[in-house]
């Protein structure tokens, strides 16, 4: 999750840069779902799921209580709340929405990347870092553990920085 988050943090910045040079605006959206994780106890995240395109993508809590209210207001000047009507109309735009989605999923399936490695927990250097932290990397409890806490220092670094 560390690596998930840092690499959504990574993303995020990367858009921001993007936008600022072709002159556009960028919502940063990772501020809205503090709190609200995989893990958590309100997710608004979708976990490792089947198929894998849907994991670790807005949930349809996180698209009504993070996205809408974020970005609601840069795309229509003011907030929006996904009352029961907005979400009718919503899912009235479901099969529209869905055709565009799945153009750019095909974008997407055409993207290599540079590399991606899998963690591994039970090599030497990792399992004497796990002991030192106090992790048993063998009970996933643990690990989760550590993730929230190293989590929690990830955004409370995030909501230390100044604005940009």
């Amino acid at each position: 999750m560390t690596r998930l988050n840092a690499t959504a943090d990574l993303l995020n910045a990367t858009i921001a840069q993007a936008a600022q040079t072709a002159g556009v605006g960028f919502v940063n959206p990772a501020p809205a779902f503090l709190g609200h994780a995989v893990c958590d106890s309100s997710p608004w995240l979708n976990n490792l799921t089947s198929p894998t395109s849907e994991s670790f993508h807005p949930n349809r809590a996180g698209h009504a209580s993070g996205y809408t209210p974020t970005v609601s207001p840069s795309l229509t000047g003011a907030p929006v709340t996904a009352t029961s009507a907005v979400l009718r109309t919503a899912e009235g735009a479901g099969a529209a929405q869905a055709k565009r989605q799945r153009g750019y999923a095909a974008l997407d399936r055409t993207i290599t990347p540079k590399e991606f490695r899998l963690p591994d927990l039970h090599s030497p250097r990792v399992r004497a870092a796990a002991e030192r932290a106090g992790v048993d990397v063998d009970d996933p409890a643990s690990v989760a553990a550590a993730d929230r806490v190293w989590s929690a220092r990830q955004d409370a670094a995030r909501q230390a920085q100044p604005a940009r």
